[in-house]
């Protein structure tokens, strides 16, 4: 997973040297920071906060929920 200012891309890495993207989801605010934990990408959104979302299946990210921030760049979960 990648953020790119624009929102996360969920990136195909199985072969380096022709990685694709495989979905893009779009957030309100500008995503600088992503980590995942399980079944879930916690998203750095800037002024936007932490977006929750679900990456269950990496082809069809949705969205679970945002936590308000007033900026929020970066972003580690621990279990």
């Amino acid at each position: 997973y990648l953020a790119d200012m624009s929102g996360i891309r969920s990136i195909d890495v199985s072969v380096p040297a022709s990685a694709s993207e495989l979905d893009h989801l779009y957030t309100t605010g500008n995503a600088t920071g992503v980590d995942v934990a399980g079944d879930a990408a916690y998203v750095a959104d800037g002024g936007n906060g932490l977006v929750v979302v679900d990456v269950t299946v990496s082809v069809t990210a949705t969205l679970r929920g945002v936590t308000p921030s007033r900026a929020l760049r970066t972003v580690t979960v621990a279990l």
